[in-house]
């Protein structure tokens, strides 16, 4: 006598697929976040949890906050506003291509990650 066979449908919303490219070198994981910061916010840059959601990261937040993502698309907010984007939250990323808002052109940006790096692989965000 043949067995029952049973068919069980799973459904998955698929937000997007995130190919590699300059700044994403690997596997990733992503969410939306609100963006509590104005200006013009550029993919790649690093952000931290802050006061209302997420703002361009420092050097000194680094080690304290709550959550660190990179932007993974552009963005311009105006002043006194919020934004919802994706961020990447954890995964491979090349280091050349992720912006550290605290950087200026006298620094060395290779060391600036460098320094960071301890940081970012607590929170799962990998350099190379």
């Amino acid at each position: 006598m043949p067995e029952d066979t049973y068919y069980h449908r799973t459904l998955h919303q698929i937000y997007e697929t995130v190919r590699p490219d300059d700044l994403v070198q690997g596997w990733v994981t992503q969410d939306m976040i609100t963006i509590a910061a104005s200006g013009d916010l550029k993919r790649g840059t690093l952000l931290m949890t802050g006061e209302g959601g997420f703002v361009p990261a420092t050097a000194a937040g680094l080690s304290t906050a709550d959550e660190l993502c990179i932007l993974s698309s552009s963005r311009d907010i105006p002043e006194g506003k919020h934004s919802i984007s994706y961020a990447y939250f954890s995964g491979t990323f090349s280091a050349e291509c992720l912006i550290l808002p605290y950087e200026t052109d006298d620094d060395d940006h290779a060391a600036l990650v460098e320094a960071a790096r301890e940081a970012l692989r607590t929170h799962k965000i990998f350099v190379k």
